[in-house]
């Protein structure tokens, strides 16, 4: 794995109760904070509520109750706050993992479309990107298009899309679903690496800890009670 250049401290706290959107989210835990290097698990057992939450983290959804915060360095970021959106992306370096790789472009490579967030000094993302899709075996279909590509290979190059860009925080919503066991368990290893390298801060959001039972001690997993679906 490649190693983050900014290694400026980084910690999450999310404060429960929340309404998002003006619905209600409650957590296990009245209070969750994590720095670089843990794994947080949003788990939700009983169906699909909570994912309101994870488009507020983003930064895609306003609270009216609760708090998403960052503290990056000296400042501290409200995450679930439109206005300090364009604030947070030039602060923190965020990555999404998608459910099924379906928000590439389909008139662009998968390659051309991981150079969309290409830093234009950044001279080691090609490499990092060709040692990915090595290690998730889909080095040969760089120059593919996605349309016509199965969901599987999509979910890849979109996890490949966020390790690439060396991000402060990954948000992955249900990360293991369309994976093939190979491509778990490079997953699931990752989780396992990016917490004893200390390179960034995961948030998964998940349906059951049962398919993370090998590595759930790498977690902190805090239930979604209740709350609002997509």
């Amino acid at each position: 794995m490649a190693q983050i250049k900014n290694q400026e401290p980084i910690q999450l706290t999310i404060k429960s109760p929340l309404s998002v959107a003006g619905e209600p989210v409650h957590l296990s835990d009245e209070e969750v904070s994590l720095g670089r290097g843990e794994n947080l698990m949003l788990l939700c057992e009983k169906g699909e509520m909570g994912s309101a939450l994870v488009r507020a983290i983003l930064g895609l959804e306003e609270l009216s109750k609760g708090a998403i915060n960052v503290d990056f360095g000296e400042k501290r970021i409200c995450l679930a706050s439109k206005k300090n959106l364009d604030c947070f992306k030039e602060e923190i370096r965020m990555a999404y993992v998608s459910e099924d790789g379906s928000d590439f472009c389909s008139d662009l490579t998968f390659m051309e479309n991981l150079c969309l967030i290409k830093d234009r000094n950044d001279l080691e993302f090609d490499e990092r990107v060709q040692k990915i899709s090595s290690d998730f075996m889909v080095r040969e279909i760089l120059n593919d298009y996605p349309l016509g590509t199965n969901v599987h290979r999509r979910k890849i190059f979109s996890i490949i899309r966020a390790w690439a860009s060396l991000p402060d925080i990954i948000v992955y919503l249900d990360p293991l679903k369309h994976l093939d066991d190979l491509s778990r368990v490079e997953l699931l290893r990752n989780f396992a690496e990016s917490k004893k390298k200390a390179t960034r801060l995961n948030v998964v959001y998940a349906f059951s800890r049962g398919e993370f039972s090998d590595v759930l001690g790498n977690f902190r997993v805090v239930e979604i009670l209740n709350g609002v679906g997509a």
